[in-house]
């Protein structure tokens, strides 16, 4: 069925429809928010790596730049290899960071995705709605749309409500 005769469907009938933004909602939750940081702060020893490694390329660089009058043609070239070789480490390095924090975070999207799906139909049914289309994507059959139907927001606080993230210093106090 095109997108326009649902949009055309539901007018008709009277449907309530409502649009959200998953990908918005899940990081916007305290939750996702938490566990966000949490990743970004797991991954930043990583980052702050690979800068070092692309600050010392650009330092054989300079090397290379400063010393090309002056340098044997076996200095340079061993300098070149050992260039590439780095720039192909700080490269592989990147790719597995980059691989390991994306394998993460869709888990963790899928995980958290489970738990506002339930909270997106208990909204369905509170509103009276027949329909929620997800808008995140930029493949999404919505042109446009009046900012009445959109739910992101309510969703995250639903959320939010019926799951209380403990505050990040608050510690597990001990038993006497």
């Amino acid at each position: 069925m095109a997108a326009g005769s649902l949009f055309g469907q539901a007018a008709a009938t009277g449907t309530r429809i409502g649009l959200i933004a998953i990908q918005d909602a899940i990081v916007g939750t305290q939750e996702g928010q938490k566990i966000t940081a949490a990743l970004r702060a797991k991954y930043k020893p990583a980052e702050d790596d690979i800068k070092k490694q692309q600050a010392a390329i650009g330092e054989l660089r300079q090397q290379l730049q400063r010393g090309a009058n002056t340098m044997s043609e076996d200095a340079k070239r061993r300098l070149v290899r050992d260039i590439q070789t780095k720039e192909r480490e700080a490269k592989r390095s990147m790719e597995d960071a980059e691989s390991e924090f994306q394998r993460e975070f869709q888990k963790f999207q899928q995980e958290a995705f489970a738990k506002l799906r339930s909270v997106i139909k208990k909204y369905m049914n509170d509103k009276g709605l027949s329909l929620i289309l997800d808008i995140s994507s930029a493949q999404t059959p919505v042109v446009d749309a009046s900012s009445e139907l959109l739910i992101t927001n309510h969703i995250i606080e639903l959320f939010d409500k019926e799951n209380p993230v403990a505050a990040a210093g608050a510690a597990a106090k001990p038993t006497p």
